[in-house]
């Protein structure tokens, strides 16, 4: 709903609620982010989306299509809790590996090395857009015990 997200917002791609329903329908994997704390609940402030390709002259690879986070809750680590959440969800559900990528505006610098801290490896660059692979089963998925997360 809201298109405002910049600064952590990894490919500044802008979806609308119908673009959202078709990606659900044609099986690509959405996540969003609610986040409470002892000063209270910040609501809906992050979400993940996770397109499975199956290319003709590709075998199926599955790639995170956008991940964005509300500024109320950065700084918090929550952006590592959620991400290693959902990877843990992908490696039950049999996904080996998990491409990503990072496309630089002039507001979301701060997340130019995202990635790369949460471990995934570093394909290509070019011209500050950096191309992203991380193995599912080599990934380190532990968070701290402080984040209580549930899915629903």
């Amino acid at each position: 709903r809201d298109q405002k997200t910049n600064q952590f917002n990894l490919t500044t791609k802008r979806y609308t609620d119908a673009d959202v329903r078709q990606f659900i329908n044609e099986g690509w994997k959405i996540w969003c982010l609610s986040v409470a704390d002892k000063f209270g609940d910040n609501g809906i402030t992050g979400c993940i989306i996770i397109n499975e390709n199956d290319n003709e002259n590709e075998n199926k690879s599955w790639e995170i299509d956008s991940f964005l986070l509300s500024c109320r809750i950065l700084g918090k680590g929550i952006e590592f809790v959620f991400v290693k959440q959902v990877l843990s969800l992908l490696k039950e559900a049999g996904v080996p590996e998990l491409k990503a990528c990072y496309i630089p505006t002039a507001k979301n610098a701060q997340v130019a090395d995202f990635y790369d801290k949460c471990g995934f490896s570093l394909v290509s660059e070019k011209d500050g857009t950096k191309e992203y692979t991380l193995s599912l089963a080599d990934a380190d998925l532990k968070t701290e015990d402080y984040y209580h997360v549930t899915i629903k």
